[in-house]
């Protein structure tokens, strides 16, 4: 055992102190040498990447609805289908679903408010975002984009 494992102490005759330290090592080289790697990209390209990823492809904001702002269950229903056991089974589940409820509705229709003026505003947001695209289209139709000079 050389020095630089001395650190790690395993009393197990099985296991191999500076084998487990050479696959370690490895490890940390190769995730230093894709890191590296990682940095050689071109910065137009990666940023071209990360639009197309983050805000190109969701723009389509129109299959949210009110509905799922809702926090609240409306349709939440405590029944039961064992006969002897279950109408007592239901009446407890009642009485801690009212008590649950007691302490949260008021947070949760806050909540479910501040979804419904976020989505408003998201889609006035997408609204604005295709029109000022269209825009921006309109505009490179008329004239050529200026080159990079570098």
């Amino acid at each position: 055992m050389d020095d630089q494992s001395k650190w790690l102490r395993i009393a197990d005759d099985q296991v191999d102190v500076d084998e487990l330290m050479d696959i370690i090592r490895r490890r940390v080289a190769m995730r230093r040498a894709s890191q590296q790697a990682g940095e050689g990209e071109d910065p137009g390209e990666l940023a071209q990447k990360l639009y197309r990823e983050l805000i190109a492809d969701r723009d389509d904001v129109s299959g949210l609805s009110v509905e799922d702002c809702e926090i609240l269950p409306d349709d939440y229903v405590i029944d039961w289908r064992i006969p002897v056991i279950g109408p007592i089974h239901a009446l407890v589940r009642r009485v801690i679903n009212a008590e649950i409820q007691r302490y949260l509705q008021a947070g949760l229709i806050r909540q479910s408010r501040l979804n419904r003026q976020v989505l408003l505003e998201l889609h006035r947001l997408a609204q604005e975002n295709r029109v000022l695209r269209e825009r921006i289209d309109r505009l490179e139709e008329r004239e050529p984009p200026v080159p990079d000079v570098r």
